[in-house]
């Protein structure tokens, strides 16, 4: 059950970043609807990886702030740095090894 819900966090996690890139900041998020049926209906949430309820708090956050880009909601995340966060959690999701980032760890674990 798990290993659907983390290839749709990589998946998504990397063509986020090129989305963001691009400045399709509308489209950032687009593939969330896709995990719903992973998450309990009452969390939102998959309790017991913490690696991936870490990728979805990351996502959710990136997602806010694509809608808001005047927001400056996570001190020392800049708009530019989005992407290589996003990716760089899409790798530590695809080799399961821990999150080590120390924003991404600050913010969303």
């Amino acid at each position: 059950m798990l290993e659907p819900l983390r290839n749709i966090l990589i998946d998504s996690l990397r063509a986020d970043a090129i989305r963001h890139e691009l400045r399709l900041f509308a489209d950032i998020g687009i593939e969330e609807p896709n995990m719903h049926p992973y998450l309990n209906d009452d969390q939102k949430t998959l309790p017991g990886d913490e690696q991936l309820i870490i990728a979805i708090h990351f996502w959710r956050g990136w997602m806010e702030q694509a809608s808001d880009l005047k927001s400056k909601r996570y001190q020392g995340i800049e708009l530019a740095d989005w992407p290589g966060l996003a990716r760089e959690l899409a790798d530590d999701l695809q080799n399961q090894r821990p999150v080590a980032n120390r924003l991404v760890l600050d913010y969303f674990a």
